[in-house]
């Protein structure tokens, strides 16, 4: 990732941490700014990107606030900005880490109160290849960093609580940042608990983000990067919570569950006729929609299963769900129902792992 991808991304969400003007890549007498910004009061910020620790970088701080006194009349003109509060100019320098000099250099008398270091980390996106979400933490003493940064989470609101919110704001990228900064870290403290306690047994954890809804999909499952291989997993969005098995384009786990099938269809069916209150979902079958599955009786749900014939990844979809249409969940109750799907389903999830490499057992982490 570039030091121009983060400069990037924050200019395009620079309307969370209050900015409501800016240029990038803004030149002065020949020098490049990367970000000139400023915020609801009026308040201009000269903002610096570094990818790594940088020893010139309060220098260049210094520089700056030398040289942009004489040159008021100009910025405002190339931002066609003029209510600008020039007496309370400031930089904000933005790296991966700083120097102990840097943070001794803050002394300075002439930068004293002027200059302030933020630290932030990249979140990916689930395919890794773009930035999903900047996590910015300021260096300094709590309460006096000059940009507005959006709070950190916490678990005073249940996730269908904070879906709403998320639902309620204008445009992908606040809904994107409100769900890095807010609900995505939560969910990470609920994949810690699991990884710590199932990676063990085979059993990984993989949260993904849908934009459609929007939605998260929590999967606990066989593989330690893959995350459309068998798992136990949990689906949020504002007005639902959806649980239960899914296999989504796994062709490795299809064709293990097509084989156990085949050796076991009277067990693996009377098994899952117990789940009284779930719907099932085999589009491969030819039947694409989720059937109750009190609808079906030990040879209806035999037929269903023999037809379970996947070739390509596309066809590999095999779900087992029920919705909770008043189960509040936060990060304990996420974690809780995560298991109790894991107890449900361990029947498949042991028998596909023994059927495509051996030897996993979910048995013995209850």
């Amino acid at each position: 990732m570039l030091e121009r991808d983060v400069r990037d991304f924050f200019f395009k969400t620079k309307e969370n941490y209050n900015l409501v003007a800016g240029q990038k890549e803004l030149y002065i007498d020949g020098l490049r700014i990367d970000i000139f910004a400023i915020d609801k009061k009026g308040n201009p910020f000269i903002i610096e990107f570094k990818k790594d620790k940088n020893r010139h970088i309060v220098g260049q701080s210094a520089h700056y606030l030398a040289l942009i006194p004489s040159k008021h009349q100009d910025i405002e003109k190339k931002l066609k900005f003029f209510n600008i509060n020039w007496a309370n100019l400031k930089v904000l320098c933005i790296a991966k880490s700083f120097n102990q000099r840097d943070f001794d250099a803050l002394n300075f008398e002439p930068i004293k109160d002027r200059v302030f270091l933020y630290q932030y980390n990249i979140i990916k996106d689930y395919r890794e290849k773009a930035i999903f979400g900047l996590d910015l933490v300021y260096t300094g003493e709590s309460g006096t960093s000059p940009l507005y940064i959006p709070p950190k989470p916490t678990n005073a609101l249940d996730f269908k609580e904070h879906f709403k919110n998320l639902l309620a704001l204008e445009g992908k990228e606040n809904k994107r940042q409100y769900y890095t900064t807010t609900i995505l870290p939560l969910l990470d403290n609920v994949a810690k608990i699991l990884n710590s306690k199932y990676n063990s047994t085979g059993l990984y954890a993989h949260i993904s983000y849908f934009q459609s809804g929007p939605h998260a999909l929590f999967r606990l499952g066989l593989d330690r990067k893959q995350s459309h291989r068998a798992s136990v997993a949990v689906m949020i969005g504002e007005n639902f919570i959806d649980s239960g098995f899914d296999l989504t384009h796994a062709l490795q786990d299809a064709e293990a569950m097509q084989s156990v099938i085949k050796i076991k269809p009277d067990e693996i069916a009377s098994s899952l006729l117990k789940l009284t209150d779930y719907s099932i979902y085999v589009p491969n079958t030819g039947i694409d929609e989720f059937i109750a599955i009190p609808n079906l009786n030990l040879k209806g749900m035999k037929l269903l299963l023999m037809h379970y014939q996947p070739n390509l990844m596309r066809e590999c979809y095999f779900k087992v769900g029920h919705t909770h249409s008043s189960l509040t969940m936060t990060e304990s109750d996420l974690v809780s129902l995560l298991e109790e799907e894991l107890r449900t389903f361990s029947f498949l999830l042991d028998e596909i792992k023994t059927a495509g490499n051996g030897g996993f057992t979910s048995k013995g982490s209850q």
